[in-house]
């Protein structure tokens, strides 16, 4: 799935959940975010989680920025993903 796919299938359904790869072909994880959180209503509040295999302060830092409510960072350990969630 690419960014405007993940878009698109927030628009048709609700999710409890997304995990968003940051680091995506044609449209990446952040620019998905940042339009997701302009869709109306319970849409555009899902949590989003972003996904990244970098852990560069910078990059972090703009995923919250751009709405993400929290990133984890590649490889992922099952135990940090339960508590993210």
């Amino acid at each position: 799935m690419n960014g405007r796919e993940a878009v698109a299938a927030v628009e048709r359904q609700h999710f409890s959940l997304v995990l968003m790869d940051v680091h995506m072909s044609g449209m990446d994880g952040l620019e998905a975010t940042a339009r997701i959180r302009t869709l109306p209503g319970e849409r555009g509040v899902t949590p989003i989680v972003g996904v990244t295999g970098s852990a560069m302060p910078e990059e972090l830092a703009e995923c919250l920025r751009v709405g993400m409510n929290s990133v984890l960072v590649k490889p992922l350990r099952f135990a940090q993903l339960k508590t993210t969630i």
